[in-house]
């Protein structure tokens, strides 16, 4: 196996290893937690869509099937969004004043999407600075 263990080739980490700090975001522990938390969060959220994609597409007998199906899905994902919420709530106090805010409390899927926002902000330069920018 040699000195890299991982799947990635040695040429990719040698080409890697030579890109300017610069050029790369340092991340918090925060960041990762909450990363981590949205990646479980996402693929639920893909397949729900799919899933209802394909609900629309089918007869009234048909649909039966998936409705239970995504029923369950929208429990798991609403579970999970609270989770994420509330560790959002937890590492970045200013997504509670943000949730009550623009009046998001109790859409979870909102407040998941307001938490990811969150995660990318960078508070060294405020969150001013984010509220200026606008929609081009």
């Amino acid at each position: 196996m040699g000195m890299f263990p991982c799947s990635i080739p040695k040429g990719d980490i040698k080409a890697l290893m030579k890109i300017e700090e610069r050029w790369f975001r340092r991340v918090t522990e925060d960041f990762l937690v909450m990363r981590r938390m949205v990646l479980v969060y996402k693929p639920l959220m893909k397949t729900h869509q799919q899933l209802m994609n394909r609900y629309r597409a089918l007869s009234e007998a048909e649909r039966e099937v998936l409705r239970q199906v995504i029923k369950s899905l929208e429990v798991r994902m609403e579970e999970m969004a609270r989770m994420i919420a509330k560790e959002t709530g937890k590492r970045y106090p200013v997504y509670n004043r943000l949730v009550d805010a623009l009046g998001v409390g109790g859409n979870f899927v909102a407040m998941e999407a307001l938490a990811e926002l969150i995660t990318y902000l960078d508070p060294s330069t405020g969150f001013r600075k984010t509220g200026n920018l606008r929609a081009v």
